[in-house]
């Protein structure tokens, strides 16, 4: 495709049943790759210098039919079923004013009226020849089920992609579980073993940047570029504070603190997301914090450092940022999304080593223990957060609250049936 010099193309959008023009807008290259992916017209506006998904606010989406260019590769043309009026001033399409016919508003009134009495007609004979088939069958014969509609095959597809995001999710959380069993076994403290992982990780996103030939969003704002920052920033402060946190309290009663970033996330979501906070989320959601707490019951009996405490709500805070951050980041995912947060996380945690611990334990790490550092940071961290960041886009705050606590549950579980910790009867009712 022909771009202009500011990376746009113009669209032409156009009815499909009717062929009435709604609109015209400008495309960018990753506008056009998102229209294609999601199969709704996404566009780029020029005044807000952003990504704009048509419908995305208002509900009047439209869904796309064919998309072409000419002969020139200059200009692309969407054929669509729009969900709604295509102008922002109600009406049904842009081109509603004449410079000739004063009279055009009355035109165009017509026309809308044809296009509902064409609606109505094409179902009535939908509905005569599909009971003319019918008429037809033996009696004998068992009817067949009705085909699914389009809204049936789009509510299906929705919950198909849904159902992926949570299995991603909740994969990731669980390797984020059992990353402390596989890091038992090194000749490392907590904070080294943070480090170390945040440093792979990072290294290991961005070789699959380089070898797939990724490319950072151009047409995206800075806005989204500060979020995405910004997540990484609150990933490596966690990882650092929850660290911490462990060295004050002891990991039991830190990872209770920690564990209470999903509230934080959940009370901001109707404000932030305006998600509604819905009785059986809220249910469930007490459920596993109960469970967490009585999994980690023995943890708060003992004696308790302020430090600590400041330390573990830190990390809670540092966590639900960088999911909320992420969230906010609608525009950049995938490899590129991954790639910029480990690499900003790894820059917090350098700088938190190059003023307190050093690095001169990276030389005493034995050699035997260098696959399993390896493993650590491109499995654990680099997948792990790729798969985390990918589903937390799609899936709701509030899912994304509740799930959380797969991580601590596997933790425990895991420590019980691998490293022979002994769970007890409190412990086992939370889990």
């Amino acid at each position: 495709m022909k771009y202009s010099e500011a990376g746009l193309i113009p669209c032409i959008v156009q009815d499909a049943d009717t062929g009435e023009v709604l609109m015209m807008a400008w495309m960018s290259a990753e506008s056009l790759a998102l229209t294609l992916e999601r199969g709704e017209t996404v566009f780029w506006s020029r005044s807000r210098r952003e990504l704009w998904h048509k419908g995305a606010t208002s509900g009047n989406t439209q869904k796309l039919a064919d998309l072409r260019y000419d002969c020139d590769a200059d200009t692309l043309l969407a054929l669509v079923h729009p969900a709604g009026p295509a102008c922002h001033t109600g009406e049904r399409t842009c081109f509603y004013r004449s410079m000739l016919r004063a009279s055009l508003p009355h035109i165009m009134r017509i026309s809308h009226v044809n296009y509902e009495i064409v609606s109505l007609f094409k179902g009535f004979v939908k509905r005569h020849n599909a009971a003319a088939s019918k008429g037809r069958r033996r009696r004998a014969e068992p009817a067949s089920p009705a085909p699914c509609t389009e809204k049936e095959r789009l509510a299906m597809r929705t919950k198909i992609a849904s159902m992926k995001y949570l299995l991603c999710f909740i994969a990731a959380v669980m390797m984020f579980g059992s990353s402390g069993i596989v890091a038992s076994t090194l000749p490392l403290s907590a904070f080294e073993v943070c480090l170390m992982r945040l440093i792979i990780g990072a290294l290991s996103m961005g070789l699959i940047f380089v070898v797939t030939r990724q490319r950072l969003p151009r047409h995206v704002g800075r806005r989204q570029y500060l979020f995405v920052a910004l997540s990484g920033a609150c990933l490596g402060l966690a990882m650092m504070t929850i660290f911490a946190a462990y060295r004050l309290l002891g990991v039991g009663l830190g990872a209770v603190l920690a564990a209470t970033a999903p509230v934080i996330t959940m009370a901001l979501s109707p404000l932030l997301f305006k998600e509604r906070l819905r009785i059986p989320v809220m249910v469930g959601f007490a459920i596993v914090v109960g469970g967490l707490l009585l999994l980690n019951a023995s943890a708060l009996e003992g004696t308790l450092s302020v430090p600590g405490i400041l330390m573990g709500l830190a990390a809670a805070a540092s966590t639900a940022g960088m999911v909320i951050f992420n969230k906010l980041a609608r525009d950049i995912t995938g490899v590129p999304c991954t790639t910029i947060q480990l690499a900003t996380a790894v820059a917090v945690a350098l700088a938190v080593a190059a003023a307190g611990e050093g690095f001169a334990f990276i030389g005493r790490i034995p050699s035997s223990s260098w696959p399993t550092v390896i493993a650590l940071g491109a499995v654990f961290t680099a997948l792990a957060y790729f798969l985390y960041y990918r589903a937390i886009d799609q899936l709701p705050m509030q899912t994304v609250s509740v799930c959380a606590y797969a991580e601590p549950l596997t933790a425990v579980v895991l420590g019980a049936l691998v490293l022979g910790e002994v769970m007890t009867p409190v412990q086992l009712a939370g889990g």
